[in-house]
């Protein structure tokens, strides 16, 4: 599975300086304020890219645009595809990959089911005007340097990565022992996996950090379920 960062906070907190930073650094990423589901799940299919969409708000309602609601559900976990049919004289059905990493960001937050797929960060308005002035230069070369060593470090270390991945009972441990478990667990096994690779090259206390950022998460996370769902209420 692949968590999805959402990214809310009032207007002027510093949702976009953040976009525009992972636009900067992650993988063959696409930054947009509008992008229909065709455009998602053909860069997808093309470049296994990261979706970084700006100005989210018809994703705070399950009813509003359905079929982008829908890609971006399914594209949390690898497997699921969308479908279309296609071509002029031989009519054909096209399968395309959803499953990619995606950022999310807007004011009024997202419904409960794609809630349940995302790592949620609330921004603070800074009173600094330093920091609030301050903008990622884009076309700063350093930025494709930082993006190389980056890409020279997936390739390197992809080995490892796939070795705890096919090994990860001890990462499901780490969680179970913590409490987290169901879809909890899908969400933060690949964060442990990956805190765990960078501790094993000399980072200390990651994946301990990681486990407090998730129990955080998840006692949030049931707060605001007991308060506005009441199936959830009854059951608890």
């Amino acid at each position: 599975s692949y968590p999805y960062p959402y990214v809310g906070g009032v207007k002027r907190c510093g949702k976009t300086k953040l976009l525009t930073l992972a636009f900067l650094i992650c993988h063959n990423a696409l930054f947009s304020t509008s992008i229909k589901e065709a455009g998602i799940f053909r860069t997808i299919q093309n470049s296994r890219g990261t979706i970084i969409v700006d100005e989210t708000e018809q994703l705070h309602s399950a009813e509003r645009n359905p079929v982008f609601r829908a890609i971006i559900l399914s594209g949390f976990m690898k497997g699921a595809g969308a479908h279309r049919v296609e071509g002029d004289e031989t009519r054909f059905v096209g399968e395309y990959d959803v499953y990619s990493p995606k950022i999310f960001a807007n004011i009024q937050g997202v419904e409960d089911t794609l809630e349940d797929r995302c790592i949620p960060t609330f921004l603070l308005r800074t009173l600094n005007n330093d920091v609030a002035n301050r903008w990622p230069d884009i076309t700063d070369s350093n930025w494709v340097a930082i993006r190389n060593e980056l890409y020279v470090l997936y390739l390197t270390h992809a080995g490892e990565v796939w070795a705890s991945c096919e090994g990860c009972a001890s990462c499901e441990g780490i969680l179970e022992k913590a409490g987290i478990t169901g879809r909890e667990k899908l969400l933060w096994q690949p964060i442990i996996v990956m805190a765990k690779l960078v501790e094993d090259h000399g980072v200390e206390g990651l994946v301990e950090a990681m486990l407090s950022l998730a129990t955080a998460v998840r006692d949030e996370r049931l707060v605001t379920d007991q308060t506005e769902n009441a199936d959830i209420t009854l059951v608890m």
